[in-house]
Order: C-alpha cells, then structure tokens, then sequence
C-alpha cells in the first residue's frame, strides 16, 4: 500500500479508505477479466491472406463479455483514486490550519490541469487557499503538464489528444 492511515494521522483515514476501496474495485476487475480471458467463452484462429502478405487474429465469441459492467467498475476505480486525492488535500489543509473544518474546506479539491495556465486560474488558487506554499509547489509538481516523459500521455489526465 502506498502509506499508512496510523502513520499520517487520523485526518488521512478517508484518504486511506478511498485508496483501499480503488484498490478493490481494480482487484475485481482484474480477477473478473482474468477469470473470463480463462474460459472457454471465446476463441483465436490466425489466419493470412493468399500472397502471405496480412496477417490476422480472429476472435469468435460464444459468449460476449461483461464491458459495461467492466467499464463501471473501471470507473468506480478510477473516481475512488480521484477522491482519494481530494480527501488527502482536506487533510493536509486540516493539519496545516489546525482547525477540523478549514475555511476553504467545502472547495478542497485536487486540482488537474493539462496545461500551466490552466493550473494557475485563480479558481484553482481560491480552492485550496489554505495550504502551504511547500503543498502547493508539490501538486504543481504533479501536474501532467510537468511529465518528465512529455511523448506519454498523463497519468493524472487522459484527453482525447493523448488517447488517439
């Protein structure tokens, strides 16, 4: 697990539970996926045209898989990791001010911007006013926008452009 709760302090707790509950939802549907790529519920045949010039892997399905059920667990997946985040900066802005309850806590939130001038509307800045210059310089960090490996696409942002 990346961190623990007891070590962070109790503020993480929720942070901690969304990572956990992410994590499930990505076991399940790994074993759901494995489970079904195992059976017998589909077949492969290679096949090449006459002149040896095209290949292709043909699949026939008896049975076609559950992708819609995939793609929602895939997506409660990603929106537990996505809170997690957000429960994590609460946290930190509850530590940093000392107060259960900090002034921008009901805008807390993670912000993820494919560019730099998207990152620095003042929207961004107003939702997480209460914490530290140190936290804001490490979210800016982690912007996609900051990827060592700018031919990949983002971790933290998937657009139409970096998906075709």
């Amino acid at each position: 697990m990346l961190f623990r709760s007891a070590m962070l302090g109790s503020e993480f707790a929720g942070s901690y539970a969304k990572l956990r509950r992410a994590v499930e939802h990505h076991e399940a549907l790994k074993t759901e996926i494995s489970k079904w790529c195992n059976s017998d519920k589909y077949s492969t045949a290679r096949e090449r045209n006459g002149d040896g010039s095209r290949y292709s892997i043909i699949a026939r399905f008896k049975v076609f898989p559950d992708v819609e059920r995939w793609g929602l667990m895939m997506a409660d997946c990603v929106n537990n990791l996505r809170s997690a985040l957000d429960h994590f900066l609460y946290a930190i802005a509850v530590r940093q001010t000392g107060i259960a309850a900090p002034p921008d806590g009901n805008r807390i939130q993670f912000p993820i911007c494919s560019d730099a001038q998207k990152f620095t509307d003042e929207r961004n800045r107003r939702n997480i006013r209460s914490l530290s210059d140190p936290v804001w310089a490490a979210i800016v960090r982690e912007q996609p926008y900051n990827r060592p490996k700018s031919d990949l696409p983002p971790l933290l942002s998937l657009d139409r452009k970096s998906v075709v």
